[in-house]
């Protein structure tokens, strides 16, 4: 099987929730699967080697996109031609952007449509772009991978497709965090908040 997966989020820049999620949840998605041929598609400029596999081939796709035309350009021309010559079975596109003109099976991961709810919130190219397209990637998409069951509910309610085509994949822990020894766990609830379990918010 082959597989391909768009990273161009990682654009070596300090990682970000996005970033972190497409780094921890690629690498052990490649690492489980030794099986699999994974083709990373990232930044003409990308240098980093979160992916160093014996079952992976970086390739640095032009252009680096950093504009709603270039992401015009680079889903409906770019990434059609390099599916079309490298025949992966399935493409994923980490940010959640398709190719409108490949039929190849496509999984955009979707964490959320807050653009749709406070469009106010984005650039006005970026908010036009992702309002007119990411409903063309819904129903393109063959299944949409998302962060949590209310993004699910609220991706298959607002662009009317069915949920069972959505799976929750949820957020892991990033591999830094390590599980405290309760004595440690009592001294830090002691301190932080009179013995009681609190969460961070």
């Amino acid at each position: 099987m082959k597989i391909a997966i768009n990273c161009w989020v990682l654009r070596n820049k300090q990682l970000d929730g996005i970033g972190y999620f497409t780094v921890n949840s690629v690498s052990r998605m490649i690492k489980n699967h030794p099986e699999v041929e994974f083709l990373i598609m990232c930044d003409k400029n990308f240098t980093e080697d979160y992916f160093k596999f014996d079952n992976v081939t970086l390739h640095r796709v032009f252009p680096a996109l950093r504009h709603p035309i270039l992401y015009v350009l680079y889903m409906e021309l770019v990434v059609p031609l390099f599916l079309k010559k490298h025949k992966p079975d399935v493409f994923v596109s980490a940010e959640g952007f398709l190719s409108l003109l490949s039929g190849c099976k496509q999984l955009p991961i979707i964490y959320d449509i807050n653009f749709e709810h406070k469009p106010e919130d984005l650039k006005l190219q970026n908010r036009l772009y992702f309002r007119f397209f990411f409903n063309k990637f819904a129903r393109k998409a063959k299944r949409i991978a998302t962060i949590s069951e209310y993004s699910k509910q609220d991706i298959a309610g607002f662009y009317k497709i069915d949920a069972e085509k959505i799976d929750n994949v949820s957020c892991g822990i990033n591999g830094h965090f390590d599980v405290l020894a309760p004595a440690e766990v009592e001294a830090t609830r002691l301190t932080w908040s009179h013995g009681k379990p609190y969460f961070f918010l």
